[in-house]
This record gives C-alpha cells, structure tokens and sequence, in this order.
C-alpha cells in the first residue's frame, strides 16, 4: 500500500504521534479534518444505544517505519535546504525534481512537498525528527543507510554542497552512527549523480572504486565482498521488507544499477591490465 493510502486508509489504526506526527499533521493540514468519526457512542433514533465501533487495527510496525521514514525524508530535505538561511526559487526547483524523480503518484508528491516546506520552518525539530526516526527503525541501519543517501543526493542536486548544509549532514551522520568514511562514501555517490558524464576512462574507474568504497589496490576478493555487501545493503525489496515505501524502491534500484555498473567497470579493467 502507497504512503497516502497508509494514511487515508486507516491502515496503521493510530496517530504516529511524537515530531514526525506532529509535521505530518501540519503537512496535511485540513484535508483529513472533514472525515466523519467512527469512535463515538451515540443513541439511535429509537432511543437504543448503538454497539461500539469494532476496535481499530493492531499497529503495524512496517507500516509505521514506511511512514516514519516519509516524514523524515522530505522534512529533513527541507530543513537542510534551508541551512543558509534561504530556499532560493532554485532550490525548490531542485527539491521538486528530485520528488519528481521518485515513482510517487500526484498525492504523495504534494505531500512530500508539503513535508518540504514544514522542515524549512522555525518550528522544526531536527534532533526530534532523527530521534523518532532512529527509534521507530531501530537496528535497520540499512534503511537509515538509505534516508542518509537521498539526504546527500538532495544536497548536491545544486552541484554543490554549501558549508552550512554539510555541518547539518554531517551531524545527521553522526547522530545516526555513520562513520566519516561511511559518510564520504555516500557523498560521492550523490555527487557522481549530478557531475557532468563525459569522463575519462580513468575518471570513470576512479569513480567506480569511489561508488563501491575500496582502494584500486584491493585484491579481488576484498572487491568481490564490497560488492556483495552494498548489494545486500541496497536490494530494494530488501529495504521494502525493513520499511523503505513503495514510492522510494526506483531510487534503490537505481542505485543497485550503479553499484553493479562500477563493479562491471573495475573488473573489465583488470581483466584488461591482466
């Protein structure tokens, strides 16, 4: 089920609550404050009292990391955006192209937006936001893993990182446990996305040992298990099953692509210096 039918559909049966819920709440604002309520007692027109509602569904924890990690995401997208004290209008243009770069239907696009721009305000909650974030996921660090990698792609969709929002990103890392090399690893990645393609044949290998994270004098063994563990790490419905939504597989999958296209490039050209 898609995040804005999670939401509108009753599934979780209960409010997220905490910062994520409050932004959440703020970002959907009155769309769902006309729904008619389900929860009251009240008299029937004979006088009789009608029967309680059948209680509301046992929460679902996936459910509630999916949601969780839609909120976070494009709320702390905003707040990193907004680091240098504006959002120019080419910022948002940026923000919106990399929503639109998610396969996201009409409603959970707004919503991301709308996400978007309640992590730009005053009243956002960075450490709330992460804390709530880290608690709901717990031990699936491959899935903070993922909320950390969209973070830096979004930085660098600009092309450049500016020095406020990488003090924000790397207190985001470090909050959630991510070492500095770990870190690097990611950044680069972003930033391969957005540099210009044309390379050198060097450029290009350079790159593919950034993407897999091992120096280019590492054996082919210590290759072969980095590439199996950002497989392991990335595998999209690996991520689905930990709580990655539905709407963010594509990006997994695209960044699966990348890690085997690097993995193709290193090995071709050791195979061809052999």
């Amino acid at each position: 089920m898609g995040i804005w039918g999670t939401i509108i559909g009753g599934a979780l049966g209960w409010s997220l609550g905490g910062p994520l819920g409050a932004m959440l709440g703020a970002a959907i604002g009155s769309n769902l404050g006309a729904r008619p309520r389900t929860d009251a007692w009240r008299p029937s027109g004979s006088g009789r009292v009608s029967p309680p509602p059948p209680p509301p569904p046992r929460r679902d924890p996936l459910e509630e990391r999916r949601l969780a990690f839609f909120v976070a995401t494009f709320g702390v997208m905003g707040h990193i955006a907004k680091a240098d004290g504006r959002v120019s209008e080419e910022e948002v243009r940026l923000a919106r192209e990399v929503i639109a770069g998610l396969a996201m239907g009409e409603h959970e696009r707004n919503l991301a937006i709308r996400l978007f721009n309640e992590g730009k305000s005053s009243r956002f909650d960075l450490q709330g936001a992460l804390t709530q974030l880290a608690q709901v996921v717990g031990r699936r660090r491959n899935l903070l893993r993922s909320f950390v990698e969209l973070q830096w792609k979004a930085a660098w969709a600009d092309g450049e990182v500016h020095p406020a929002e990488r003090r924000i990103l790397d207190s985001i890392g470090h909050f959630l446990g991510f070492s500095a090399a770990e870190m690097a690893q990611m950044e680069r990645v972003a930033a391969a996305t957005f540099e210009p393609r044309r390379r050198s044949p060097d450029e290009t290998l350079a790159e593919a040992y950034a993407v897999l994270g091992v120096p280019r004098e590492a054996s082919d063994d210590e290759l072969r298990t980095a590439y199996r563990r950002l497989m392991r790490q990335h595998h999209p419905d690996r991520l689905a099953a930990l709580g990655l939504p539905e709407e963010m597989k594509d990006e997994a999958t695209r960044r699966t692509q990348d890690i085997q296209k690097a993995y193709q490039v290193i090995r071709a050209a050791r195979r061809r210096a052999a």
